[in-house]
C-alpha cells in the first residue's frame, strides 16, 4: 500500500456505490495502486466500473472535470460516472472499465504515437481557467513547489531527497531549471504529467484509452511535454533516439501564438537588428523590381533571362560573402552593410538616369555585398540575445519585420508609380531608401557589440557524466 493510502472497507465500499452507482459491487475484478487505491468491480446490474479511493485534495475534483470534458471531445478516455464523492476521510471517484489492449502500438514509431496522442491531449483539453485548481501538482512534477528546499516533497514522509547526498551537479542542473522556468513567463496549459507506457493502451495501432485522469496538471506546455518524454525513456523500445528528440521538439510548439520575450536591455539591439534586415530586404526586393527598367533602358535589351542574371550576381554576392565574414563583429557588420545597400540603390539609379552601365555593376558589387553583411550581422545578434526557450519565436519575430518591409515596399512604390509614374516614383524610393539607412546607420555608431545573456544548455554546465 502507498503511503498515502490505507485499506479500504468493503463495506464502506458496497455502501458508497449503492448511493453513487446504483448498484452493489457483485465481484472484484482486479485491485492496484501506488498513490490511491485502484479497484475494479462488476456491479449487480452486471456493469463493469472502477472505483479509486485516493486522499482527499481539492485537484481530484478539477481532474475529474477535465477527464468528463475529454470524453465529451471525443479523445480515448474512461467515461467518468461520478465526481468527486467523499469516502470516509478520503475521496473516491468512479469511471467506466476499459479493459484490454497493449502497452505499445503493434507497428514501429512508437515516440512518434504516444507524441501525437499526448499532443491532441494538450490541443483537446479545457484551459486551466475553465476547471477549479490543480493545484498541488503531483511530487514528481512539483518544480515549482512553495516549501522550503530545492526538491519537492515526496510522497513517502520518509523520504527527503534535499538530505540525500549525491553529486552537486544534480542540484546545480536542477536549481538552474527550476530558475530559467520560472523566469520564463509562459502560459499554463492542462496536460497529463504521467505520461507512461502503463497508463496508455493500444488496439493496433489506434490508441484505444488512457487511463490514471487523476494525474492532470496545469504547467507550460514545455513542461508537460518533458514530463512526457522522461516517461517515454521508461520504455526500452521508446529510449532515446532521433526519431524520440525529433517529436519531443515537435511538440513542444503545438501552442501556436508564443509571443517572443526580450529582456529589456536587448530590445534595443533586436530593434536595431530588424530595422538592418527591413531596410535591406526592402532594398533588394526594390533592385527586383527595377531589373527590368535597366535592361530595357540601360542595356537596351528584351532578353527575359538578363534581368534574373542580374539579381543573380546581386543575391550571389550577398550570399558568397557571408561565407567569409562570420567572424566579424556584429553591429560592426550591420554599419558597414546598411550603408552599403544604400549606396548600391543610388548607384542604380543614377546608371538609369545616365545611362551608365559601369554605375551599375559598381552598385551591383557594393550593394550585393552590403546585403549579405548587414543580414549576417542583424541575424547573429538576433541569435546571441534570444533567449533559448524562445529563440523560434524572437527569430520569427525578426523575419516578419523583413517580410513586411518587402510587402510595404512593393504595395507602396506600385501605388507611387500609379499616381506619380514609374520614373518618379523610383526615384522617390530611393531617396526615403538612402534617408532610413542614413538614420540607421547613426544610431548603430557607438552601438556596443551585443553578447549571449541566455547561459547555454544545462548539460553543457553540467559535469561530463550528464553528456552521456
Amino acid at each position: 500500500m502507498s503511503p498515502g493510502v490505507h485499506a479500504v472497507d468493503p463495506g464502506r465500499l458496497a455502501r458508497w456505490c449503492v448511493e453513487h452507482l446504483g448498484s452493489a459491487p457483485a465481484d472484484e475484478v482486479f485491485r492496484s495502486g501506488y498513490l490511491s487505491v485502484v479497484i475494479g468491480l462488476r456491479l449487480a446490474d452486471d456493469r463493469e466500473v472502477v472505483v479509486k479511493v485516493r486522499p482527499d485534495s481539492p485537484r481530484v475534483a478539477a481532474c475529474v472535470e477535465v477527464q468528463r470534458r475529454m470524453f465529451q471531445a471525443g479523445y480515448p478516455c474512461p467515461r467518468p460516472l461520478t465526481g468527486a464523492a467523499a469516502f470516509g476521510g478520503d475521496v473516491a471517484t468512479a469511471e467506466a472499465y476499459v479493459p484490454g489492449g497493449a502497452v505499445l502500438p503493434s507497428a514501429g514509431g512508437a515516440a512518434g504515437a504516444f507524441a501525437e496522442a499526448f499532443a491532441r491531449l494538450i490541443r483537446l483539453a479545457p484551459g486551466p481557467a475553465e476547471v477549479s485548481t490543480l493545484d498541488a501538482a503531483p511530487s514528481w512534477a512539483a518544480w515549482n513547489h512553495a516549501g522550503d528546499g530545492l526538491w519537492p516533497p515526496h510522497e513517502d514522509p520518509d523520504v527527503n531527497l534535499n538530505q540525500m547526498a549525491g553529486p552537486e551537479w544534480i542540484d546545480d542542473a536542477g536549481r538552474r531549471a527550476r530558475d530559467r522556468l520560472r523566469a520564463g513567463g509562459v502560459e499554463a496549459v492542462i496536460g497529463h504529467c504521467d505520461w507512461l507506457a502503463g497508463n496508455l493502451r493500444w488496439s493496433g495501432d489506434r490508441l484505444l484509452v488512457v487511463h490514471d485522469w487523476d494525474s492532470m496538471a496545469a504547467d507550460s506546455e514545455a513542461v508537460l511535454v518533458g514530463l512526457a518524454f522522461a516517461g517515454t525513456l521508461l520504455v526500452p523500445r521508446m529510449r532515446p533516439s532521433a526519431e524520440t528528440a525529433v517529436v519531443t521538439q515537435r511538440h513542444i510548439v503545438v501552442r501556436l501564438a508564443q509571443r517572443p520575450r526580450l529582456p529589456g536591455s536587448n530590445r534595443r539591439a533586436f530593434a536595431l537588428a530588424s530595422a538592418t534586415l527591413a531596410i535591406t530586404w526592402a532594398i533588394g526586393s526594390f533592385w527586383a523590381a527595377l531589373t527590368s527598367l535597366v535592361t530595357s533602358e540601360l542595356l537596351h535589351a528584351h532578353s527575359r533571362a538578363l534581368p534574373g542574371v542580374i539579381l543573380f550576381a546581386y543575391f550571389g554576392l550577398a550570399g558568397a560573402v557571408q561565407i567569409f565574414t562570420r567572424g566579424w563583429n556584429r553591429i560592426r557588420a550591420m554599419l558597414l552593410g546598411v550603408p552599403a545597400v544604400g549606396v548600391g540603390i543610388v548607384l542604380l539609379e543614377i546608371a538609369v538616369d545616365a545611362r551608365f552601365l559601369p554605375a551599375m555593376i559598381i552598385g551591383i558589387v557594393i550593394g550585393g555585398l552590403g546585403a549579405g553583411i548587414s543580414f549576417m550581422g542583424s541575424l547573429a545578434v538576433v541569435m546571441e540575445i534570444a533567449p533559448s526557450a524562445h529563440r523560434a519565436a524572437v527569430v520569427s519575430a525578426y523575419n516578419v519585420a523583413g517580410y513586411v518591409a518587402v510587402a510595404t515596399a512593393a504595395i507602396g512604390s506600385g501605388l507611387l508609380a500609379g499616381g506619380l509614374g514609374l520614373r518618379t516614383a523610383t526615384g522617390l524610393f530611393v531617396i526615403i531608401s538612402v534617408v532610413l539607412s542614413a538614420v540607421l546607420t547613426a544610431q548603430l555608431l557607438g552601438e556596443p557589440d551585443v553578447g549571449a545573456t541566455d547561459p547555454d544548455a544545462l548539460v553543457a554546465t553540467a559535469s561530463p557524466e550528464t553528456a552521456a
